[in-house]
């Protein structure tokens, strides 16, 4: 870790290699940006981090994504393991960047099915995703039950002689997932 104001960085080298002196040069290097964090909702991930710098470079594994004057960015990404990275750009001094470790497992839930469907009760269920900490039903886009902790949800509420449409959410840690896709169930 460099301390941010003016550093002196030499560079020593191998007497049994070369016959050079020392050489030393004087950097100022910038605060570094802080708090590096990250939310996402399905594959729409927003990073957020602190600092005073009137440009940031973003870097995901190692490939510059964007250039921003903010402290927050928005973009889409596959599931998947990532390094995110926020260099502070400042005319004249140089900073460390400042990186997390994300990880998309926040899937959208697949599988959503019919168990049950009789008088008074249609039964659904879903693939249980690993990360997922609860999930939320939604009948004919108006959500009926959150924070479900099971892949399961029984519907007792549900209007006589319609047809229904259900979708699914799921919540991990750092996020929700994408919608499930949708599935129909006649109750006559």
């Amino acid at each position: 870790h460099v301390e941010a104001g003016e550093n002196e960085i030499c560079i020593v080298p191998d007497s049994h290699l070369c016959d050079m002196d020392t050489v030393c040069v004087t950097l100022n290097f910038c605060e570094p940006a802080r708090n590096v964090a990250y939310s996402h909702q399905g594959s729409e991930v927003t990073f957020t981090w602190e600092g005073d710098a009137t440009e940031y470079q973003l870097f995901v594994d190692d490939e510059m994504i964007a250039t921003v004057n903010e402290t927050t960015y928005s973009t889409e990404l596959e599931p998947g393991e990532y390094d995110f990275c926020v260099l502070t750009v400042n005319e004249g001094c140089y900073a460390e960047m400042a990186c997390t470790h994300l990880v998309l497992d926040c899937v959208k839930p697949a599988g959503l099915r019919t168990t049950d469907v009789r008088e008074g009760i249609i039964s659904l269920t879903w693939d249980a995703i690993a990360s997922a900490s609860s999930y939320d039903v939604y009948r004919n886009g108006e959500l009926i039950a959150s924070n479900l902790t099971e892949n399961t949800y029984s519907d007792t509420q549900m209007a006589i002689d319609a047809d229904h449409q259900y979708i699914v959410a799921a919540h991990c840690t750092f996020g929700s997932s994408n919608m499930s896709d949708e599935i129909t169930v006649s109750y006559y």
